[in-house]
């Protein structure tokens, strides 16, 4: 027969996640003489969240473990009921207590019993030691704390036990009367977010001790027991010393059921609850040596903590975290160094094909393959920045295989593509190459965090020195090769340097172990491969259809049947990560709501859209020279001159940021102004003549300095907003929709150039031809005619000229299209900017990652 459950709609109240904590601890004092302390009773705020889902287990209470879930539902056979004599409970009870503790967890050598509390759902008017059930969620201890109390308690033999595993655990249980309302209710710790966690410190007049609060989330996942009798209870962990297991604590409070009373029958819901300590090095058993907490008069919502003399009385909440003095060695520049030569390296393909992808196809007598050569570049890495994000939160060895794995499949790549004898090798040589530059491009985050974060701008630019190298160098050389020498030779001197790369990783780069921890069994398990499935399902057929809106009419099944299958897949990705059963999703939903989106989702807003402008100044800059300022590329040192313009404005705006950005701050404002300027400047593009080379130069070379500094600072505005452990998924979510919003502006931005072209060039050309004393009988012949070689012999010179003339007109109107296409895009991104948080207090001297095999490995929090 099955167990009759009864799942809940309940409040419960959360801690407010105010700014002001990023410089004030929370606190709340508990004292009558609040001049004693010089400041307000609290600096708490709390949100009062309705319908919360809370899941009744009963009958399936064996599902549940202290380690995994942070809580344990369990059944007990203590004996004791005189619970109005605080003796007897020092005594009898918490004997048993102990003994049911030590049976039922594993692995405890000791327990240190040093507080109880009874709370009652309608408090008397006698019994000093009793409290109202919490409604605010909580733990009864920090991380903090916990150590302070193993330290003052435990002696000379403290430092020993802390140097493994500590838990503190509470018992909590009915006392007579069966729990109709007002319930415990606990969450399930692995759903919290570290954001969400807060250390509040409770003051009294002689002590201070730290608990937990948690802010609201609506991925925390809530779970009672109903009608729980005196022989059943909870084991709740309040706080775990080790990162290796499921949850790290369990969350919990009271509810209101709206259970119906009956008042002349009804008992009110009493319980006990026992904290202790729990060490799993062997200690002697030490049971309540501390008072009971003594509960006066407050309101209901008021919680009550034991307090202990872990600071002097007369000290102030703490503020931030002191800093330790940031080092950093030779060791970690050199790797640094490594990481951003491997990083630059993998971008070699881009600017090679962006230069003479055409010239290329020409030469394997497929000229439609060029549109497919950057296209399956840019659609390896998107899928691959999105596949190896949802690996790295159980990345088991840190991010270095991560990067070495991207050192070896570009490394392919090239070698691939360098060999190619036809136009398929090329592609999949692309495709590989972006493939392993999804990890290659993970030093944008691995290169920052062995850096002091006030230099995580600084850190994002060094990751992409190599790159500047590519971008002003590779374009020139790519020219050089078709002119006069083998294009190829790009691709050789990429793979052998890249080769370095991964040895110099291999032998020198060792990070720690990411901080779940996760054993390698419940990693592979926990994978979210739905959601891999799903998402390169429909990213995929979308990525192919925009690529398909090049070669083909919008209508043509090829682009409409990719692009539905695509975006109705990508639907169900998106349902199935809000709504779905993952442990650890490819996007999880606290990273883009936290702080309502401007956290994480603004700036990855602003990061895709100023990567749409640096599309849009790749396909004008770059066709201007074409068709305007040389005569389709020749000579090619004059094209290959103006081309490096692009790349030096970039490394200057980089440079920029780099020298004068910590002295400015403001990082919010520095932001949006070069966004900004990046935008104007880059829309002016439109005002382009076949004839104003000058200010078409001096405009994108100031659009390019906007994008040069705002490019990285955004690259740092989504690393930091996300905490550290998410800085793979942070990485990944931003790269993913980088290179996602360049593929579509690629395709957006050819489609309208080629249309307005295709449109504007019979009409241009006709009546320049016309002009030039073309009889308007012969123009339908001439337009015929007017793309071969043979045209230049068979006309005057005259009308040659002015066809010629009438096509750049024509090519000016597609690039001043692309240009106010990209001023929509840009306003998008300016908004976003505005809603972007500032990271000023997160400039500061921490560095993150320490390596595992240099001097300054003990001070990273995990190994």
């Amino acid at each position: 027969m099955a167990t009759e459950t009864h799942n809940l709609s309940a409040t419960l109240d959360f801690i407010s996640p105010l700014d002001l904590y990023k410089t004030q601890k929370p606190y709340r004092i508990f004292s009558q003489d609040l001049t004693a302390h010089g400041r307000p009773r609290s600096n708490i705020e709390l949100e009062n969240h309705q319908g919360i889902f809370i899941q009744d287990i009963r009958g399936r209470e064996d599902q549940f473990s202290l380690d995994e879930h942070g809580f344990q539902p369990i059944s007990h056979t203590i004996n004791f009921n005189a619970f109005d004599d605080p003796a007897r409970i020092s005594g009898e009870f918490l004997d048993q207590v102990e003994e049911l503790i030590l049976n039922k967890i594993p692995g405890v050598k000791g327990s240190y019993l040093y507080d109880w509390k009874i709370r009652q759902e309608r408090r008397p008017k006698t019994g000093p030691f009793l409290a109202s059930p919490a409604t605010t969620v909580h733990t009864d201890i920090d991380g903090e704390s916990i150590v302070a109390r193993v330290r003052r308690h435990m002696g000379g033999a403290a430092e020993q036990l802390l140097k493994g595993r500590v838990r503190m655990v509470n018992f909590w249980c009915p006392l007579e009367h069966t729990v109709h309302d007002w319930p415990l209710v606990v969450c399930d710790g692995r759903t919290v977010p570290e954001p969400n966690i807060f250390s509040v410190d409770q003051i009294s007049d002689a002590m201070t001790v730290g608990v937990t609060y948690v802010s609201y989330s609506p991925d925390l996942k809530w779970y009672y027991v109903s009608n729980q009798t005196k022989n059943e209870g909870w084991l709740i962990k309040s706080w775990d010393t080790s990162d290796k297991f499921g949850a790290k604590l369990c969350p919990h409070g009271s509810v209101a059921t709206g259970y119906q009373k009956d008042e002349a029958s009804y008992h009110p819901r009493e319980s006990i609850e026992v904290t202790n300590s729990m060490p799993e090095t062997e200690i002697p058993s030490i049971k309540f040596l501390s008072k009971p907490t003594i509960c006066k008069t407050m309101s209901e919502k008021e919680e009550v903590h034991q307090v202990d003399e872990e600071r002097p009385k007369d000290q102030s909440p703490p503020g931030p975290e002191p800093e330790v003095e940031p080092v950093v060695t030779p060791k970690t520049w050199g790797v640094v160094t490594i990481l951003s030569l491997g990083y630059g390296l993998s971008f070699i393909p881009v600017p090679v094909m962006a230069a003479v992808g055409a010239n290329v196809a020409a030469e394997f007598n497929d000229p439609v393959s060029a549109n497919w050569y950057i296209a399956a570049w840019i659609t390896s890495i998107t899928i691959g920045f999105t596949i190896w994000q949802v690996l790295s939160p159980i990345d088991l060895s840190g991010r270095r295989w991560f990067l070495i794995m991207g050192q070896a499949l570009t490394f392919v790549g090239h070698l691939i593509v360098g060999r190619a004898s036809n136009a398929t090798m090329v592609i999949a040589g692309m495709s590989v190459g972006g493939f392993g530059a999804a990890l290659c491009q993970m030093a944008a985050f691995a290169l920052p965090e062995l850096l002091p974060n006030k230099w995580r701008h600084i850190g994002v630019v060094i990751a992409d020195l190599a790159v500047y190298f590519v971008i002003i160098v590779i374009p020139v050389t790519a020219r050089y090769g078709i002119n006069g020498g083998d294009w190829r030779v790009n691709f050789y001197i990429g793979a052998a340097l890249q080769g370095l790369s991964f040895l110099g990783l291999y032998f020198f780069y060792y990070p720690p172990a990411h901080p779940l921890g996760l054993p390698l069994g419940v990693a592979l398990k926990e994978l979210d491969y739905i959601g891999m499935v799903l998402f390169i399902g429909g990213s995929l057929p979308i990525l192919l259809g925009i690529v398909y809106t090049a070669i083909y009419p919008s209508n043509d099944l090829h682009v409409v049947v990719n692009l539905v299958v695509g975006f109705v897949v990508l639907i169900l990705f998106a349902l199935w990560e809000r709504y779905g059963f993952s442990k650890h999703p490819l996007t999880p939903t606290e990273v883009f709501v936290r702080r309502k989106g401007r956290d994480f989702t603004a700036p990855c807003i602003a990061l895709a859209v100023i990567n749409m402008f640096y599309y849009s100044s790749s396909i004008i800059w770059p066709t201007m020279i074409s068709v305007c300022y040389t005569n389709g590329g020749q000579p090619w040192r004059e094209a290959a001159a103006l081309s490096t313009a692009q790349g030096l404005a970039i490394t200057v705006g980089a440079l920029g940021l780099t020298f004068f950005g910590s002295m400015i701050r403001y990082w919010q404002w520095q932001q949006t102004i070069s966004v900004t300027i990046m935008v104007i400047f880059g829309s002016l593009l439109a005002l382009a003549t076949p004839d104003n080379m000058g200010m078409m130069m001096g405009f994108m070379i100031i659009s390019m300095l906007g994008y040069g500094w705002a490019i990285y600072l955004c690259i740092a505005f989504t690393q930091m907003g996300v905490p550290q452990q998410q800085l793979g998924i942070s990485g990944g979510l931003s790269g993913c929709v980088r290179f996602a919003g360049g593929a579509i502006a690629q395709a957006v931005y050819l489609s309208v150039f080629t249309n307005e072209v295709a449109k504007k060039t019979p009409e241009f050309v006709a009546a320049a031809a016309e002009q030039a004393g073309v009889a308007a009988e012969d123009l339908p012949a001439l337009l015929q005619v007017f793309a071969l070689p043979s045209f230049a012999e068979d006309y005057p010179a005259a009308v040659v000229a002015a066809v010629g003339r009438a096509q750049q007109e024509a090519v000016v109107s597609g690039v001043r299209l692309i240009a106010f296409t990209s001023l929509g895009f840009g306003i998008v991104g300016i908004i976003a900017c505005l809603c972007c948080v500032d990271v000023d207090a997160k400039m500061n001297n921490k560095i993150e990652v320490y390596l595992e095999n240099d001097i300054y490995a003990e001070r990273n929090k995990h190994h």
